[in-house]
């Protein structure tokens, strides 16, 4: 893609749809110069967030919608210029309050990374975790996408996950985070966390083999008991599923491959599969495969769409 501002934008305040956030990735990653500029944006977002923590989260990601052309372009000229320009509340803050470093997994593949303070994190396919480092209070990382934490105990230093919509705070535990889109979900394999839709305020504490949905269209919060092994074997490098909805299944084959998947969802979500699915052997192998767990038949429809329809 050409350089896209609001498409960024939308990318960095995790608005973005799946389709967006592959074309800025893909655009961070064309080149040296791209990649530099894209860490370059990232910064004053980011930095521009924790200008004056007295202002609301909700309220600062207004202002940054209002303002973000401006500060997008005061940043690529900062770039060109070597950021030698920029104002100091811009500029990479040496000091602790202000280290910012990111992890990402590109499309179709999963990461794994052990941060400073022993906590483990796995990244899937598309996503972008960014981490806060300070030298007291709280960790505090940021997530676009799907991750994994086994988070190192700290009792005077709690461990945050903020998302679009969600903030989840631990001490230690392990547990999954998916936030791809709207519709983002926690889910406990032990200790306990609490979740705050950020829209509402509210918090609600889960515990483990529980999952925590909440919609941001609807503003629907839900905590029900699953099944962890169906929303963290993806780590493993499989998807393994025990009665899961079929719904369920594309939307994780969908975000690992980077495709869309069209069916009837309200047919998807009757359908309850048991199996196995290899990720690495590629997106036909995994569809070969459902096709002998579900009644499905596919065809693409484009280079990164999927029709599928019921067989009856």
């Amino acid at each position: 893609m050409k350089k896209n501002f609001n498409l960024i934008g939308k990318y960095l305040r995790g608005d973005a749809s799946l389709e967006e956030r592959i074309q800025v990735m893909k655009w961070a990653e064309g080149n040296d110069t791209q990649r530099d500029e894209f860490n370059a944006l990232r910064r004053i977002y980011d930095a521009t967030l924790l200008m004056d923590d007295d202002i609301a989260m909700s309220k600062r990601r207004t202002e940054l919608r209002r303002y973000w052309k401006w500060l997008a372009a005061a940043a690529v000229v900062a770039f060109v210029a070597g950021i030698s320009y920029l104002p100091e509340n811009f500029r990479d803050d040496p000091t602790p309050h202000l280290q910012f470093r990111s992890l990402s997994a590109p499309i179709g593949q999963q990461t794994k990374t052990v941060l400073s303070d022993g906590t483990v994190v796995w990244l899937n396919s598309g996503s972008e975790l960014e981490i806060c480092e300070r030298a007291e209070g709280e960790r505090r990382v940021k997530l676009c996408g799907e991750a994994y934490l086994d988070v190192a105990r700290d009792i005077d230093r709690p461990f945050i996950v903020e998302t679009s919509h969600m903030e989840v705070r631990v001490l230690g535990t392990r547990f999954n985070v998916n936030a791809y889109d709207e519709k983002q979900s926690v889910v406990l394999v032990s200790g306990s966390v609490d979740v705050t839709a950020l829209e509402q305020g509210e918090s609600s504490r889960i515990r483990p083999e529980e999952m925590f949905t909440y919609d941001a269209r609807t503003g629907e919060r839900q905590i029900r008991l699953v099944d962890t092994n169906n929303f963290v074997s993806w780590t493993e490098g499989f998807l393994q599923f025990k009665s899961a909805p079929l719904e369920q299944v594309f939307m994780q084959l969908q975000h690992f491959y980077g495709v869309r998947i069209n069916c009837d969802s309200h047919l998807t979500e009757e359908i309850m599969i048991s199996g196995k699915l290899e990720l690495r052997t590629g997106l036909e192998s995994a569809l070969n495969h459902l096709k002998l767990l579900a009644p499905i038949s596919y065809m693409r429809s484009g280079e990164r769409e999927i029709d599928i329809t019921i067989r009856q």
